[in-house]
């Protein structure tokens, strides 16, 4: 027998996430709930001795090359890999590393093997999105790592590996997450470096995101909802940002109360830094928030021009950006 530190790998399926070549292969390291996590990226794929068209695997394809010398520009990145490492140790069968046969292993094993590799997929679900999360609000793209309406199985079910990465167990499920423009080689570095400090994104990022991707899929009624949330979200924590460090308990409560258009109607007279105030679309805003209470609370439709949703969807952008670099400022 060995002892192993185990590190549990997971292939997931993504969408709508483009690299330029040389980050083809490319990982980000971080720590994710206490453990060591790697998102991979697939390595380039061989072009076909010949070949004048795209190319590529279920992976990683090359939709865009240079004509005059057949050199991919970008790549198309449908799954990643995650690794998450264990920090507690497994005694394996020294004959059992490299392979994956069930009757090498004890019961008592099997059962203790399948019950690390659950927690440890649960872990690599949640670091995937967490990672997505990051992506998505550094970099602006609204449409990745959200859920597609149809996801595709990879057909990769997760392993346990040792430290040399040698598979020994084998689970039995696969996770599938769905989620452009080229992701380039010093955002990634940036993005690494947030990824170490360990940041994650506000929630109304979060919630601007998905009100941009439901308004870029068609769903009015969805976009107005989770924009309108984004909105409020954010103006609230500009207020608690600025006001809490002096408030009393009973005016922090109160802030949380006042509805949102009294907000909106006394914007400048409520002592905030102009730096933040003076960037507010409030026209824009209140009509978002007019739509959100006609569905929400009237059970209306969605009446205006597509035009108008993205009119709100810009002030709602402007809202969100200036709210996230007032909240880091100190």
């Amino acid at each position: 027998m060995v002892r192993v530190l185990p590190v549990c790998w997971t292939r997931f399926a993504v969408r709508n996430i483009e690299v330029v070549a040389s980050l083809a292969g490319a990982a980000h390291s971080f720590t994710f709930n206490k453990h060591r996590v790697e998102v991979r990226l697939p390595k380039a794929p061989k072009r076909p001795p010949g070949s004048t068209s795209h190319w590529g695997n279920d992976d990683i394809y090359c939709y865009t090359w240079r004509a005059a010398t057949m050199k991919p520009i970008s790549y198309s990145v449908s799954s990643v890999e995650v690794l998450v490492h264990s920090k507690k140790k497994l005694s394996v069968a020294k004959a059992a590393i490299g392979t994956v046969q069930t009757d090498m292993h004890s019961a008592s094993r099997r059962k203790l093997f399948d019950t690390t590799v659950a927690e440890l997929q649960i872990l690599a679900a949640s670091a995937l999105e967490y990672w997505l999360r990051v992506l998505r609000w550094k970099l602006d793209l609204p449409a990745l790592g959200q859920l597609s309406r149809s996801s595709r199985e990879t057909g990769w079910s997760p392993y346990l590996l040792n430290e040399a990465g040698k598979r020994f167990w084998s689970g039995k499920r696969t996770i599938v997450v769905s989620i452009g423009k080229p992701i380039s080689k010093p955002q990634w570095k940036r993005l690494q470096g947030e990824l170490s400090r360990e940041r994650d994104a506000p929630v109304f990022v979060d919630f601007f995101h998905d009100g941009t991707h439901r308004l870029e899929t068609g769903d009015l009624a969805g976009a107005v909802l989770a924009l309108a949330i984004s909105c409020e979200t954010a103006i609230r924590s500009a207020f608690l940002h600025h006001f809490a460090p002096n408030a009393t308990s009973e005016q922090a409560k109160l802030l949380n109360q006042v509805s949102i258009s009294r907000f909106l109607d006394r914007l400048h007279k409520l002592g905030l830094p102009q730096r933040w105030s003076k960037k507010i679309d409030r026209a824009a805003l209140k009509r978002l928030f007019e739509q959100r209470n006609a569905l929400a609370h009237r059970g209306g439709s969605p009446s205006l021009a597509t035009a108008e949703y993205k009119e709100m969807c810009r002030a709602a952008r402007q809202l969100v950006q200036n709210t996230d670099a007032f909240l880091a400022s100190p």
